[in-house]
């Protein structure tokens, strides 16, 4: 399956977009509206993307950042049980956990590529913004390279470890966000994510 475009605009737009999504998956602060603005240059020509991004960006721009920080920790970390795991893991195991097989075939599939975590690094190697990282930084190679090899890699890597999970991800995420900012997040993984599908 050929999940990015080979033509060079286009999986630039594809890969950068990837780059600042992910930085969305950190926790909430007012950085992040560095991100947001940028994707809203990427995302110009999509009015519906745009409008929850500005919401986004409003939300950031509040003050009081408490409620994200709240529906954050149900959806992503969870006192009890995440709503919204980020992980590969938790959706292609036989039995949702973090940190087994798949998270060592994810690490290992990095390694194969030169790329590996720091040792420090709490976050395993599944974690969404981990994963769309990683596209990025195949897609940067593969512009510096032109050496297709790159972008293969991100079709089989898609195709094994992304394509299958994400959008029930996201569905998780609309369904148990309790603000604007994860909603609006949510809608935007649902329908404007470049790397193959879609449910609008």
């Amino acid at each position: 399956m050929q999940v990015m475009e080979r033509d060079r605009i286009n999986v630039t737009l594809q890969a950068e977009a990837l780059r600042l999504l992910a930085s969305l998956f950190r926790r909430p602060d007012g950085s992040l509206t560095g991100s947001i603005d940028a994707l809203l240059s990427v995302y110009a020509d999509e009015p519906a993307a745009v409008a929850s991004l500005e919401t986004m960006r409003n939300s950031l721009e509040a003050g009081d950042l408490t409620p994200l920080l709240v529906d954050y920790t149900q959806l992503f970390i969870g006192s009890f049980e995440m709503t919204a795991p980020p992980y590969a893991s938790y959706y292609l195991s036989p039995s949702p956990a973090v940190g087994g097989a798949v998270t060592q075939e994810i690490a290992s599939f990095y390694a194969k590529r030169n790329l590996t975590l720091d040792a420090q690094e709490k976050m395993p190697a599944d974690f969404i913004g981990f994963m769309f990282e990683f596209v990025y930084r195949q897609v940067f190679a593969y512009l510096q390279t032109e050496d297709e090899g790159h972008l293969n890699a991100v079709d089989l890597f898609c195709e094994k470890y992304l394509l299958g999970w994400v959008p029930t991800f996201f569905l998780r995420m609309r369904d148990s966000a309790r603000t604007d900012y994860y909603r609006e997040l949510s809608h935007i993984g649902l329908n404007y994510l470049p790397i193959g599908f879609g449910v609008r």
